[in-house]
């Protein structure tokens, strides 16, 4: 495919149609856009063009193209702009490339803040949401080892284990991104809205 290095809002919104697409699912659309180009080269395929796609049979095209799916893609982009959104499509170099690697990663990737998603060290620190004493003092040992190092934290800004990794990576001044199970609109949980500017300098 003839990747493009960036993503109009054209692009974008083919895209999001595409994502919102119900049975298609990522690697489909990865293979898609593999196959045609960019998504708005898929929407302009006829049935046929794209039942030629390997792994692509009638359940996943059935929805396809509907004009409810336009119109979800334009909201998308206002809540976007509205709310400091960005998205990246896995084609363009800002792509964590490590994500790259996994064929049903997400065909686009939704964002707040600076990120550079392709630092040389990046470690995810998930667990419990009820984090033991001996946790805290693990935590803490942890992070008082590898700091020099200037790793990059991830986790999932949840309560126990979760808002432990980042918070250590506060006091460390270490870049750290809360991968959310949400839309990026709001904050769950709303106990921790307090520390979402904090993360966005630091990452």
């Amino acid at each position: 495919c003839k990747q493009k290095l960036r993503m109009d809002q054209e692009e974008l919104l083919a895209l999001l149609c595409l994502c919102q697409t119900p049975h298609l699912g990522d690697a489909s659309i990865k293979k898609l856009i593999h196959a045609f180009g960019s998504a708005s080269d898929v929407l302009c395929q006829s049935k046929s063009q794209l039942l030629q796609v390997e792994g692509i049979g009638e359940a996943k095209l059935k929805h396809l193209g509907d004009p409810a799916f336009y119109a979800f893609a334009k909201a998308e982009v206002d809540l976007m702009q509205k709310n400091d959104i960005t998205a990246t499509a896995f084609y363009e170099p800002e792509y964590p490339q490590r994500l790259s690697q996994c064929y049903d990663g997400p065909a686009l990737l939704f964002t707040k803040g600076e990120i550079n998603w392709n630092r040389e060290r990046v470690l995810s620190v998930v667990g419990s949401r009820k984090m033991t004493t001996y946790g805290k003092q693990l935590l803490y040992e942890l992070f008082e080892e590898m700091a020099p190092f200037r790793p990059m934290i991830i986790s999932g800004f949840a309560y126990g284990v979760d808002i432990g990794a980042h918070l250590q990576a506060i006091k460390h001044d270490l870049p750290t991104v809360a991968v959310l199970a949400h839309g990026l609109d709001h904050c769950y949980p709303k106990a921790h809205k307090k520390y979402m500017q904090q993360l966005k300098e630091l990452a």
